[in-house]
């Protein structure tokens, strides 16, 4: 994606809950309920992405197998709309990027720690329209919930969903994140979006959830 006269990766990304039952909350380095310990908030950005860049092809923001322990990334689209189903367990609980960047070296976006930051921070400036509803119930103050990572590495594949050239590279990302809760057994409804109006850039995305016994 060319943007700003460099290119870098942004991509939505997406979870859903039980509205009466769960609480959206941000990335603290500790529990998420349930016994789920989190890592820093900038730690888990940069795995996130570490994850995704490492699958060589297929549609990586569409799997529902990536993730830490009983900690699930999920994620939304590259600017179209998705529609995806996913099933896990009552203990899993749910990484969200609503809408998030990440600048690298390899995409041209510098080469030092400065610049990288000032790329992402640039970027993520501009999101806008965030959204989130589970089972039709709309979350607000999502704003509050924007999460800086440090410079980290990842190694991206020959073939990656983001088109980054293969090779290991010094990345800073920069978005949107919230973790739910894990959730009550049954089936769960989530829409969420985000926009970067000079891209212009929307993603849209709609999964269903089942959460078994």
């Amino acid at each position: 994606m060319q943007s700003r006269s460099f290119r870098s990766a942004i991509v939505g990304i997406v979870a859903c809950a039980t509205v009466a039952a769960t609480s959206v909350v941000g990335l603290p380095a500790a529990s998420a309920g349930s016994g789920v310990v989190l890592p820093a908030p900038g730690v888990l950005t940069a795995v996130w992405w570490q994850r995704v860049v490492s699958i060589p092809s297929g549609d990586a923001l569409g799997r529902c197998d990536l993730g830490v322990t009983h900690l699930a990334f999920l994620a939304g689209s590259s600017g179209d709309v998705a529609d995806r189903s996913c099933t896990f367990d009552r203990f899993t609980a749910f990484l969200v990027p609503l809408i998030n960047v990440e600048c690298s070296t390899a995409e041209g976006n510098g080469t030092t720690a400065a610049e990288l930051r000032t790329c992402a921070r640039g970027i993520a400036d501009d999101f806008t329209n965030l959204s989130l509803s589970i089972d039709g119930a709309p979350v607000g103050g999502l704003n509050h919930f924007r999460v800086r990572s440090g410079v980290f590495t990842f190694t991206a594949a020959a073939g990656n969903v983001f088109g980054i050239p293969a090779g290991t590279t010094r990345s800073v990302a920069d978005g949107y994140w919230v973790v739910i809760p894990p959730l009550r057994p049954g089936t769960h409804r989530l829409s969420f979006g985000g926009s970067y109006p000079p891209g212009p850039f929307t993603t849209q995305s709609n999964y269903t959830i089942t959460i078994t016994k």
